[in-house]
Parts: structure tokens; C-alpha cells; sequence
């Protein structure tokens, strides 16, 4: 597998920690495995970091893989999980959140952890002042 992964359980959400080379089947199973571990840790929120993944910077030939992996994603992730995912602004498209979410999976993608924190409920207030 090409990406190394960690987890950091905290009291309001499951910290995911993603590094190495992008593929879609080490993507896959990094979903598959990030959802054990937070029904492991009966956790119902995931922020995930894939801010050190390389291979995934945003690419308009990529749509279609792109769009593969979210569908992918949004349909499998269960509905009572809630998933940030945190992006470099070269990795992010909403492209994948919209396409998630369509699905029904409830998903944020972002490059601020402030806001995916607020997202998920871990913080409160205005994000903008947080």
C-alpha cells in the first residue's frame, strides 16, 4: 500500500492522518479502514488529513477518477458519520463534496481545520472569529 495512515481518537471526533502516494485502490481501502477504526472508537465524527498525500492535486483530466472515488464515498459512507475532509488548496475541488453529498454521504471538504472543526461540532461560534 503507498499511504501511511494514523489515528488520533479524540473526544469529539477521530483523527485520520494521511501520507504517502495517492492511488484509488490505497484510497479505498484507507475509507474502509478509517470507518472501522471509528466504529472501533464509537465515533461518529472523522476529520480527515490528507494534506500530506501526494498524487491528488487537482487535475480536470482527473474528473473522471475524481468523480469515481466520491461517488464511491458518499454512497458508502454511513448516515449517521459525519466526514471533514482536510485538503491543501492544490488538492481541493467541491467537485467531490458535491458529488458526496449527493450520494447522501454527509461530507465537508476544506483547507481549513478551523472550519472543519467547526463542521463536525468540535468547536462552537462563528468560524470566521474562531
Amino acid at each position: 500500500m503507498k499511504l501511511s495512515i494514523t489515528y488520533e481518537p479524540g473526544t469529539e471526533y477521530l483523527l485520520v492522518r494521511v501520507k504517502g502516494e495517492y492511488d484509488f485502490l490505497s484510497a479505498i481501502f484507507l475509507f474502509r479502514n478509517m470507518l472501522k477504526e471509528a466504529w472501533k472508537q464509537n465515533c461518529k465524527n472523522i476529520l480527515c488529513d490528507i494534506t500530506r498525500m501526494s498524487g491528488f492535486d487537482f487535475d480536470p483530466k482527473d474528473t473522471k477518477d475524481r468523480y469515481t472515488l466520491a461517488r464511491y464515498l458518499g454512497a458508502t459512507l454511513p448516515k449517521d458519520i459525519r466526514l471533514a475532509l482536510l485538503e491543501t488548496p492544490r488538492q481541493m475541488t467541491l467537485f467531490g463534496e458535491t458529488v458526496m453529498s449527493n450520494q447522501g454521504g454527509a461530507v465537508r471538504i476544506t483547507s481549513s481545520m478551523t472550519v472543519a472543526l467547526h463542521w463536525l461540532g468540535a468547536v462552537t461560534g462563528n468560524p470566521a472569529y474562531i
